[in-house]
């Protein structure tokens, strides 16, 4: 609400004519004049008085303002003096004042943010979900073979040595293959963030871009995907992509392997589950990053 303005010489011999008993009395009946003669006659006095309780002049203007459009309020409402004006005002204006400064004894003001800034991360849980989905059908589409080494080792957290016997190989053909699944497994998770080209030259590329991150390929193949990205900006941009979720699987375990050391507990059936080599299902549940059920 805007408290009026000075309405000029003519209105300021108008407050010497009626009482404050007269103008309190129209303004509850709507006169809106009547404040404007009130606001002439009072805020003056109301100013000085503020000055005398904040440090400078443009709180002292805001306070005599709220106060202004605060009495206005209270008589609108049938309620305020009916008599002497003033003296309500000023009781008014250094309540406001009060109400203002317990206000500010809950605020800190700064012009220095870093300090209230959360630095936390927050999980997407869609997304969360899709990584999952990928890190499965990857796991699920590598050779039987890779993928029972996988189980025992990264897993279960047998050791080579105890591996050996199950697979008919030596400890250190044990290694060697959990090594070549682990690479593999990797490469075939980042080819679940390769969309389907529509361009039919840029198809054969994507096939090849995993491998290319994963630094994989022969020269002759690293040669054309390197010509390729640097004229097709969509595969250029998967690339980068590619680039950044390969960079974090080089701080996290193997994708959909979270090693338990014990054989996990069965998850509800309302999660989406991949059988293991073992027979054991592998959840896509929110809760862990395609880990067992």
């Amino acid at each position: 609400m805007t408290i009026p303005a000075d309405p000029g010489p003519a209105a300021a011999v108008a407050t010497c004519v009626a009482t404050d008993a007269d103008l309190l009395a129209a303004v509850r009946d709507g006169d809106t004049g009547a404040y404007a003669t009130l606001w002439i006659r009072h805020s003056h006095a109301a100013r000085r008085l503020a000055y005398t309780l904040v440090s400078n002049e443009a709180d002292a203007d805001d306070l005599v303002a709220e106060t202004f459009v605060k009495v206005l309020a209270m008589l609108r409402a049938g309620r305020g003096p009916a008599v002497v004006f003033r003296p309500y005002l000023h009781t008014t204006l250094r309540h406001v004042r009060h109400d203002r400064l317990r206000r500010d004894r809950r605020l800190a003001f700064t012009d220095d943010l870093t300090r209230f800034e959360v630095g936390g991360q927050h999980e997407d849980v869609t997304l969360a979900r899709l990584e999952r989905s990928y890190a499965i059908r990857a796991f699920t589409r590598l050779p039987h073979r890779w993928r029972l080494v996988l189980w025992h080792t990264e897993v279960q957290g047998e050791t080579p040595a105890q591996v050996a016997p199950r697979l008919g190989l030596t400890p250190n053909g044990v290694a060697a293959l959990a090594y070549r699944a682990r690479e593999r497994l990797r490469e075939m998770y980042l080819r679940e963030h390769i969309s389907t080209a529509v361009d039919p030259d840029c198809h054969p590329i994507r096939q090849l871009l995993a491998a290319y991150v994963r630094e994989r390929l022969a020269t002759r193949a690293r040669t054309t995907v390197e010509t390729h990205l640097g004229r097709c900006r969509a595969c250029h941009g998967l690339r980068t992509e590619l680039d950044e979720v390969n960079a974090d699987l080089r701080m996290a375990p193997t994708p959909g392997c979270a090693p338990t050391g014990r054989r996990p507990r069965t998850r509800p059936a309302r999660e989406s589950c991949v059988r293991s080599p073992t027979g054991h299902p592998v959840s896509s549940d929110p809760g862990g990053h395609g880990r067992l059920c």
